[in-house]
């Protein structure tokens, strides 16, 4: 288990990190400029979206348990590719 760090220390291994995605970085500096109460609410409404999106490509049932990847290796079977159009 990593020792705690607060957020400002956090924030400068983000933006200091050449890994750490540019769609991150813009999200990051975005939520800075709002009020922190109704960013977090967005951010964790977009992450429940996004585990069910992902839960779903993986052919997991509605309810199932969500996989959290932040900070850790994972190794997943290869999704199948996405349609290009959704008729």
């Amino acid at each position: 288990m990593q020792p705690a760090i607060g957020f400002d220390a956090r924030l400068a291994e983000l933006l200091d990190d050449p890994s750490t995605s540019m769609a991150l970085r813009s999200m990051i500096r975005a939520s800075l400029e709002r009020d922190p109460l109704d960013a977090l609410a967005d951010a964790e409404v977009l992450a429940d979206l996004l585990h069910r999106r992902f839960n779903e490509l993986r052919g997991a049932p509605a309810g199932a348990e969500t996989l959290r990847a932040v900070g850790k290796v994972v190794q997943l079977a290869p999704l199948q590719p996405l349609p290009l159009s959704r008729e």
